[in-house]
Parts: C-alpha cells; sequence; structure tokens
C-alpha cells in the first residue's frame, strides 16, 4: 500500500526552495527538480522513484545512504553515459533498476554482484561491449555475463566522491 506523490502537484512553479517528502513513490515529470538535489529532502522509507525526462546525466546524487531503502529506480529516457559502482553500493535493496533509452557504452560489472537486483533493463542503449543476444537474454543472462566479466580489484571499487 503505497502513498504516491507526483510532480505534476507543482509543475511550472519555480518558487519552491525546499520540499521535504514522506512518500513511499516519488515519480518526477518536471525539468526542474532533480532527484537528490539539496533542494529535496527524502525520507528513509522511499521505495520508488521514477524519473524519466531526457535531462538526467549522471547519477551521483543518488547514491546516497537516504535513498538505501529504495527498491525500483526508473532512470529511462536520460542521458545517462556511466552508471557508478557507487549505485551498487549504496542502493542495496533495489530490485528493478530501469536504464532504458539512455546513452550508456557499458554497465559495471560489480551488477553481477548485486544482492536484490532482480529487473535490469537496458534496452535502447548504445552498449558496445554487450551482445545483443545477452541483452535479449533477459536480466538472469546479463547479470550472469557482468559477474563473469568481474575481475576483483579493478571492478569493485567505489568511487572516491561516493564515501
Amino acid at each position: 500500500n503505497f502513498k504516491t506523490i507526483k510532480s505534476d502537484s507543482f509543475t511550472r512553479t519555480k518558487q519552491f526552495q525546499e520540499m521535504s517528502f514522506e512518500f513511499d513513490i516519488l515519480e518526477f515529470k518536471c525539468k526542474q527538480i532533480g532527484f537528490g538535489s539539496n533542494n529535496i529532502k527524502v525520507n528513509s522509507k522511499l521505495k520508488i522513484i521514477a524519473h524519466a525526462l531526457k535531462q538526467i546525466t549522471e547519477l551521483s546524487e543518488i547514491c546516497q545512504s537516504k535513498f538505501e531503502k529504495l527498491e525500483v529506480l526508473d532512470i529511462g529516457a536520460n542521458k545517462i553515459q556511466t552508471i557508478p559502482n557507487a549505485l551498487v553500493y549504496f542502493l542495496r535493496n533495489l530490485n528493478t533498476l530501469v536504464l532504458v533509452n539512455n546513452d550508456l557504452f557499458q554497465l559495471p560489472p560489480l551488477f553481477g554482484y548485486h544482492p536484490c537486483l532482480k529487473t535490469l533493463s537496458v534496452d535502447g542503449n548504445p552498449l558496445k561491449s554487450i551482445r545483443r543476444n545477452i541483452i535479449e537474454g533477459g536480466t538472469d543472462t546479463l547479470l550472469k555475463f557482468l559477474k563473469d566479466k568481474f575481475v576483483q580489484g579493478r571492478d569493485d571499487a567505489v568511487e572516491i566522491w561516493a564515501l
């Protein structure tokens, strides 16, 4: 039983300085709002974030402990080029990650060791290092592929900016 807030209720208003959310689902359809900015206070019970607007280019803002309970992250149709290892480190409860229609050329092999990830959607990305049949094989095939590509000491380091 989720409580939901959608950005439509404050779209087009530029006067907000700070917003606080006590909801389980946060859905943005508004270009002016970033999901991890200092303008937004997010409670620790947040389970789902949906933000598909072709505006997000990187994910450092979501790689924070305040998002540790997040289970679903839908950031399809953006301009994301890289996925940091910190995403795996901080979003340990994530079970669904939607990355469709971004600008990803590769995925971190550390995803193969994510403890809860059950759905990883990556269609529509220019993934050069992953054959099409692997992607079409579904999440289990893709996670196994990433796990097989993982090299300890090279692929497990969390970015310094995240610590």
